[in-house]
């Protein structure tokens, strides 16, 4: 009669170890993942891709906006992204001025917004002759979240472990 004793009956360990090290690498990248989605979710950075922001103002803004109304329907507070592009087409009979920036007549204007910043400009297109205008930085690409995650989350993960069964094997404090 056979025993379950001997080498036969023993599972291979090395393959269990393997499994062991690369289910720790596999853990710990999905939490070095996770990690960098969050702190890019919770930083306040935008998320989104750069795009075009178009404004067009219609003949007769001028008046409408002497009379306190608001043609373009612009909010007192507007948000950007870094890359963002406001194009701005003037059809009014008057230039109009957003910041610095200044759109003659029948013409377009066109500035890409390229670094963070925040603060009130002066604004011909808004009744109360100003916008609050923040450009926000733009958040990290999902590829980066997952090249840091892979190259930060296999070690500790692997970390992780060894600390893990270190800990397993030293001896347990006195109680008292």
């Amino acid at each position: 009669m056979m025993g379950t004793e001997g080498p036969e009956a023993t599972p291979n360990r090395g393959f269990a170890g393997l499994r062991t090290l690369a289910g720790a690498a596999a853990l710990g990248t999905l939490l070095g993942f996770l990690a960098s989605l969050g702190i890019s979710a919770f930083s306040g950075a935008g998320t989104r891709a750069p795009m075009e922001i178009r404004w067009v103002i219609p003949a007769g803004a001028s008046e409408l906006i002497a009379r306190g109304e608001n043609p373009l329907e612009l909010p007192a507070s507007l948000r950007f992204v870094e890359g963002d592009v406001l194009v701005v087409e003037n059809g009014d009979t008057s230039p109009h001025t957003v910041g610095p920036f200044r759109v003659e007549a029948g013409s377009t204007g066109r500035w890409v917004l390229g670094r963070a910043t925040s603060g009130v400009l002066t604004c011909t297109l808004h009744p109360s002759r100003r916008l609050d205008l923040r450009v926000e930085p733009r958040g990290p690409d999902l590829k980066y979240a997952a090249l840091l995650g892979t190259s930060l989350g296999a070690p500790l993960g692997l970390l992780g472990l060894g600390l893990w069964r270190y800990l397993a094997k030293a001896p347990a404090l006195p109680r008292g």
